[in-house]
């Protein structure tokens, strides 16, 4: 079957909004989407087949202080733009039965727009689904009879730098990198990472992995908040006044400038090189740490605490059950040392 291309108009949800975009109508606030048929097999699942459009959008950064974005299913990519502009590439992908499904998903339930509001940028790229009233004209994922339909919008989002940025996620990979920008994330399910992102960052991640590489180097006053629920979390070369709030999963650390403070619920916590101090209050789990500059304060409840290098002082202020055992300490230790283990 040939591919079959077709027009069809998604409407914006931002009543009232000025949009600074020529691909935009001013006047009704829709633009057009042109869908074309996928030939790939990733898509093509008995009678479903796969549909497809990309579409780019601009909006000029004059007078704007913030960009708040909320993405549903599809990858995300956060970047920088040098243009004065927030710059879009937009993929959007919708799994149907034939073109006409797929016209109807786009049409009832597509969020996607770019828009002003004040001296707000935002956002949208979802689809919203409580509008359905008929289960039928929902597809079949052609991945597998129990998963979810596709129906994303992977995105390529450039930024300038002097935006704070609040972003939303709620399903799909998410990636920040190279951006020098104060940033407010929600993620809620998928891999969450920042790459050479410098700024005051305060980071909600609900599921799924979440990864700092490279981040506040050389910025030691910034903050890194960090709210975990689970999933293994990763701190690499990361610098500034860091708490990690951490429900469950593993903590992995490494070439920190700066204090780190991590609460952590449950779940190991291994731990290679801290410039700066470290307090840690830990209910389960292990910590194994190899060098830390600075003081270190311990609240432990349970689990084996491993010491290996710290250059100040360690107090323990709660010392549950579990081996403790320290080596290689230049200052003094203090505290609850019922259960010390000197090396």
């Amino acid at each position: 079957m040939k591919n079959a291309t077709t027009t069809l108009v998604v409407l914006f949800f931002l009543i009232g909004y000025t949009i600074n975009n020529a691909a935009f109508s001013q006047a009704d606030n829709t633009t057009e989407l042109e869908l074309t048929q996928i030939d790939s097999k990733e898509y093509k699942f008995l009678h479903f087949k796969g549909f497809e459009a990309k579409i780019e959008m601009e909006l000029s950064v004059e007078g704007l202080k913030e960009l708040k974005m909320e993405s549903g299913a599809g990858k995300v990519i956060i970047e920088p733009s040098n243009s004065g502009k927030i710059e879009v590439n937009a993929h959007v992908i919708i799994s149907a039965k034939n073109q006409r499904k797929a016209e109807f998903i786009a049409k009832e339930h597509l969020q996607l727009s770019l828009g002003r509001h004040g001296n707000m940028a935002m956002l949208m790229s979802i689809f919203d689904f409580e509008k359905r009233k008929n289960v039928k004209e929902q597809v079949v994922n052609p991945e597998g009879f129990f998963t979810s339909p596709v129906r994303k919008v992977d995105l390529v989002v450039k930024v300038p730098s002097d935006l704070f940025l609040s972003v939303t996620d709620h399903s799909g990979d998410l990636f920040l990198q190279k951006l020098n920008n104060d940033a407010k994330v929600n993620d809620y399910s998928g891999y969450l990472e920042l790459n050479e992102v410098n700024g005051d960052l305060s980071i909600y991640d609900s599921s799924g992995d979440l990864k700092l590489v490279n981040v506040n180097k050389g910025y030691i006053q910034n903050r890194v908040k960090i709210d975990d629920n689970s999933g293994l979390v990763t701190l690499h070369g990361v610098g500034g006044n860091i708490f990690l709030n951490d429900a469950s999963g593993d903590i992995e650390v490494k070439n920190i400038h700066g204090s780190l403070e991590i609460d952590d619920t449950s779940g190991a916590i291994w731990i290679s090189k801290v410039v700066g101090d470290f307090k840690v209050d830990d209910t389960s789990g292990e910590i194994v740490s190899n060098y830390i500059d600075g003081n270190v304060t311990i609240d432990d409840t349970s689990g084996d605490i491993y010491f290996d290098g710290v250059t100040k002082n360690i107090y323990i202020s709660s010392n549950g059950s579990g081996q403790l055992s320290v080596k290689n300490l230049e200052g003094r230790i203090s505290g609850d040392l019922k259960r010390l283990n000197r090396l």
